[in-house]
């Protein structure tokens, strides 16, 4: 592996600012097609490099495959899959210029005296092994680890046997569009070749089951995910009459007090917990400002499953 290689990658990713359903999400999945026709593989094989149209979308995104056949003969595939999009940059508020350069914004962090971080972010900062910036663990570095894959079994093509499909999706952080528009791919480019899914691998990050954990995992197997949508009616009133009608977040807040975070909603299999479900939004359907109460208001929750179906986790939110 070549590590500088890597790093080099990861930073000329993590410059496109590819924010969920951004113009940014457009211009990701060139870059990613200008690093891997680097390759001497993609050079004298260009139609197995390709960018995807996605059916009825309306910010005419691609999703990027790249499809490196082994010399010997085989239908076996492994699928590299990754998602180029990242969430937005608010939240790093007078250095939101510098979110997307790494280099860059991790040296502010160290000279912005009026920042302060957590202190194991801070150990990492102070380590000098450690780079900050949107996209870098989520995941940039994972898309140019996928890459480096690529580079490594490109020198031993001429006796690998067997096939790697990269894939590379926009839209994850919210809607999955890419994903979905990516399935349909998968089937024909199976059938056409007759190939065998052996396995989908997945460089996101890891992440610590609680304070101070220092281990490294690999997760394996999925997980499902449903996102319960309550919209509740209520009665409006005048400010001045407050108990002539119902206020409808105050049925959402019920609802927030009971599912958010709580464990005894999590999903389980043998000893193994599904994080708890977490409020995503929670809003009423008011407009503007003005003195009387809304008519109704939204809330709804991500749910992460091992076992149970839709029809299992309504039922158990209905009688918990």
């Amino acid at each position: 592996m070549n590590r500088q290689r890597i790093l080099d990658t990861m930073l000329e990713l993590c410059a496109i600012p590819s924010i969920s359903e951004t113009k940014g999400e457009i211009e990701a999945p060139l870059k990613m097609v200008k690093i891997l026709e680097r390759l001497s593989y993609f050079k004298t094989n260009p139609h197995h490099l390709q960018l995807h149209t996605m059916p009825n979308d309306p910010l005419n995104r691609t999703y990027i495959t790249a499809f490196m056949e082994g010399a010997v003969p085989s239908n076996k595939t492994v699928i590299l899959l990754s998602h180029y999009d990242v969430v937005g940059i608010d939240e790093f508020g007078m250095l939101k210029k510098y979110a997307f350069h790494p280099i860059l914004y991790t040296e502010h962090l160290k000279t912005t005296k009026s920042i302060e971080l957590p202190q194991e972010a801070l150990k990492d900062l102070n380590s000098g092994d450690y780079l900050f910036g949107r996209g870098i663990m989520d995941m940039k570095y994972g898309i140019a680890a996928h890459i480096e894959v690529l580079y490594e079994i490109e020198k031993n093509l001429d006796t690998f046997q067997g096939n790697i499909l990269l894939l590379s999706v926009p839209d994850e952080e919210t809607n999955s569009a890419g994903m979905l528009s990516a399935v349909e791919f998968l089937l024909s480019l199976k059938q056409e070749k007759n190939l065998e899914y052996l396995c989908a691998i997945i460089s996101e990050p890891h992440f610590p089951k609680y304070p101070g954990d220092d281990n490294i995992y690999i997760y394996n197997g999925t997980v499902g995910k449903l996102l319960p949508v309550f919209y509740c009616v209520g009665k409006e009133t005048h400010v001045g009459e407050p108990f002539a009608g119902i206020n409808p977040n105050m049925l959402t807040g019920k609802l927030l007090e009971r599912i958010h975070q709580n464990p005894h909603l999590s999903d389980t299999l043998g000893e193994i917990y599904t994080p708890a479900p977490t409020c995503l939004k929670q809003s009423d359907t008011k407009k503007d400002y003005s003195v009387q109460t809304p008519v109704a208001a939204y809330t709804y929750f991500n749910f992460v499953t091992l076992t149970s179906t839709p029809v299992v986790s309504s039922l158990t939110l209905f009688f918990y």
